[in-house]
């Protein structure tokens, strides 16, 4: 009868380590999309921020006199 308890008992736990793991899983998943998403943003706001570097530095060595870019060098 004992041993029966036990089996049942290791069962029960078992099934509730089995719970756990699966919301540990969906957490899992939950904090990679996030960081998916956060680096995403990061690396598109460095590309704005890089074309944005880019077409400022052409506006100040650039001029454009009657209609064509002539360099201000």
């Amino acid at each position: 009868m004992e041993e029966q308890e036990a089996i049942e008992k290791k069962a029960m736990i078992q099934f509730e380590l089995d719970k756990i793991i699966v919301k540990l899983r969906e957490i899992e998943k939950g904090l990679l999309k996030i960081y998916e998403n956060g680096f995403k943003r990061v690396v598109s706001q460095v590309v704005v921020l890089s074309l944005g570097t880019a077409l400022f530095d052409f506006d100040i060595k650039k001029k454009v006199v009657d209609g064509k870019i002539i360099n201000d060098e």
